[in-house]
């Protein structure tokens, strides 16, 4: 019997468990219903006992009702939940037979599921996939001892999977199996769900596979797992390990023919997300609220109103990261926002960098002086635009006080101030406007930096002790600043490093993205071509600590730490590793950060944690800008561009999430991470 710890959903797990926040809300909480089949491919699991469980703030742990499977792998569960007890459900299996093979399961062989519902008379499946999705998208709740976690991030998680699968029929779920999602690409989530799960039906067929599988699937600390479901959590979590031995593993081709040779770089579950019922053209960056919904910038106007001339989008979008559903708000002067966005403690107001983004055959000089305030809501409290062009694109709107030019980093630091890094700033008598400060989030009381160190700023974060950070892309450099605008530091980053996007750690540490390539025009393009290799940097107050940017690589030979190629967007998760988004069509780079205990043995600041040549490959990814770590320990993407830019509609179209892969983040993110 598994035994069930406290909540904040601490479950001590000697069996396979997996939980989901559900209400429970009904009125008659008496005589609920749960019944379905334990079944391995179209195999039924006969005598194995399933147990469901109810778990709440108030009454801790219950252990509601168990039951037999049939001769059939069918079940039913009648059980009671009383008002009080409208937490947490979920069912678990342990031992039984295959129904046509008299032997017992082999003991490491164990099935689970979530429910990400509401339990009253549902029916369920427990099989491969939905124990392979329910590893997935919960893995970063998961530890040896158990499983815990707070805030939005767990329900999050549980909700996500029934992307991955349909737990009433364990068949893949709607969104893993559409067009947008490529099924058919040989390295589609749907592959590598039906190849995971053809591993374990392999081990519930041969005891020696499952031997082999907890020999291979080990923890971040060597440790093996016990069971199936915890070694495809270690997966989850640690896809760089051993990928191709255990792809060697699966005999079984219960789910799909098997791959054979193609064997993945590393295993990880990418969906995309385009937008629903309005799709989003040319995202570029996002943040997520208290409530881990996830707000978006948007390029240019959207796809499916996409006409010539190409202009800038006057939207921001609102994402639930568990559904793809999206709320679309306007005004506030909002319009071709890029890369800045943030939101502000206490209010929980959104600020969006209107940087007046434009495609090549849109005309006229529009809007591209502002930044744009919503409540978290969606209501503009900043000003809307009040003339348009013949198109109806704004010239005027927003919040423009203090000289704003071209934003692009829009950031809030912990006392509510909003920095705003402007590409190209208004001349002062004291010089370009290079940062733009609102004190306490007003417009009216507000700082500028003129710094001539600092030519087209980028982006901004905030260390450990409140110093602002800001990137120079063609100074090649990156900036320290008080919160009253003195510079503090300046350090060289190397001649055509293009510094862009910075991300804070929790031990005092800045990481900035080396691009190589990137120089924004803004407006104007650069003059010459830029072809210099990737990088990330580490720098702190004393100086630059970790520089990855090989200069002396040939134009044949590039090869590059964990995949990167052309740098842009950069993340710091909850255990403080560096996660990494690329301008080119490829995959996700990721690096061993500053805390060297959450990195694997033998591995230092700065090494790559993603396989060199791919990166974590996902065929879904285009040209990525923004990326960052909800609540869930999801990474996000944003697909700003097309590989290959063709008008009319050269625009990226959506977010690409890897469930599962990233130490879970306090949202909403302000300065330094943080673990929930």
């Amino acid at each position: 019997m598994c035994l069930v710890g406290k909540f904040k959903c601490l479950l001590a797990l000697s069996c396979v468990i997996i939980i989901s926040i559900t209400g429970c809300n009904n009125s008659n909480p008496d005589n609920r219903t749960i019944q379905g089949l334990v079944l391995t491919g179209d195999t039924a699991v006969v005598g194995s006992k399933i147990s469901i469980y109810n778990t709440s703030l108030e009454n801790g742990t219950k252990a509601l009702k168990s039951t037999i499977t049939q001769a059939d792998g069918s079940f039913k569960l009648k059980f009671s939940i009383s008002d009080s007890d409208n937490g947490t459900v979920f069912l678990a299996t342990s031992g039984g037979k295959l129904a046509n093979i008299v032997k017992d399961l082999p003991a490491q062989y164990s099935l689970a599921v979530v429910l990400a519902s509401s339990v009253d008379n549902q029916n369920v499946v427990l099989n491969d996939r939905t124990t392979v999705a329910s590893a997935f998208a919960l893995a970063q709740f998961i530890t040896d001892e158990g499983i815990s976690g707070i805030g939005p991030g767990l329900a999050i998680a549980a909700n996500m999977i029934t992307n991955l699968v349909d737990i009433e029929t364990g068949n893949p779920g709607l969104t893993i199996l559409n067009d947008d999602n490529e099924p058919s690409s040989d390295f589609s989530a749907l592959k590598s769900l039906n190849e995971m799960s053809n591993l374990l039906a392999s081990c519930a067929n041969n005891e020696a596979v499952c031997e082999k599988m907890m020999q291979l699937a080990l923890s971040l600390n060597n440790t093996a797992p016990t069971d199936t479901f915890h070694a495809v959590v270690n997966m989850a979590k640690n896809p760089w390990r051993d990928p191709v031995p255990l792809f060697d593993l699966v005999t079984s081709d219960t789910y799909q023919q098997d791959l054979g040779k193609t064997a993945p770089s590393s295993w990880t579950l990418a969906l995309k997300f385009k937008g629903d019922p309005v799709q989003l053209a040319g995202p570029g960056n996002m943040a997520f609220d208290a409530d881990g919904q996830m707000w978006i910038t948007n390029n240019l106007v959207t796809d499916d109103t996409y006409i010539l001339p190409d202009c800038g989008s006057q939207q921001i979008f609102k994402m639930d990261p568990s559904t793809g559903k999206v709320d679309v708000y306007t005004g506030g002067g909002s319009y071709g926002a890029g890369f800045g966005i943030g939101i502000a403690p206490d209010t929980d107001d959104i600020w969006q960098g209107n940087y007046g983004f434009k495609g090549s055959t849109c005309p006229g000089d529009l809007a591209n002086n502002s930044v744009s305030q919503f409540a978290s809501d969606g209501t503009a409290i900043s000003p809307d635009a009040t003339t348009f062009d013949i198109f109806g694109n704004p010239k005027d709107g927003g919040w423009t006080q203090g000289g704003i030019g071209w934003p692009q980093g829009t950031v809030a630091n912990v006392d509510g101030d909003i920095w705003i890094a402007s590409c190209n700033g208004a001349t002062t008598s004291t010089g370009q406007v290079d940062v733009t400060i609102y004190r306490d989030g007003d417009p009216d009381n507000f700082l500028t930096i003129t710094d001539p160190d600092l030519v087209k700023p980028f982006d901004v974060a905030f260390d450990s002790e409140g110093r602002a950070w800001v990137s120079g892309e063609v100074t090649d450099n990156i900036l320290a600043y008080d919160s009253n605008g003195k510079q503090l530091a300046n350090f060289n980053l190397g001649i055509d490093s293009k510094p862009m996007a910075i991300a804070s750690d929790s031990r005092g540490n800045i990481w900035v993205t080396l691009s190589g390539q990137i120089e924004l025009p803004c407006p104007d393009a650069p003059g010459r071509l830029l072809t210099g290799t990737p990088g990330i940097a580490m720098i702190n107050i004393n100086g630059i600590q970790l520089n990855t940017r090989e200069t002396t690589l040939s134009s044949v030979d590039k090869k590059v730490p964990g995949g990167m190629e052309v740098t842009w967007g950069i993340a710091v998760d909850g255990d403080d590793n560096v996660w990494v988004a690329n301008f080119k069509k490829g995959g996700l780079s990721s690096f061993c950060g500053a805390n060297s205990d959450a990195c694997p043995t033998g591995y230092k600041t700065g090494d790559a944690l993603s396989p060199d040549v791919t990166g974590y490959h996902s065929d879904l990814l285009d040209r990525n800008t923004g990326v960052e770590i909800d609540s869930s320990g999801n990474v996000w993407l944003a697909n700003n561009w097309k590989n290959i830019p063709l008008q009319p509609d050269p625009a990226g179209d959506g977010m690409v999430v890897y469930i599962g892969l990233a130490a879970p983040l306090k949202v909403p993110l302000i300065g330094t991470p943080e673990k929930p």
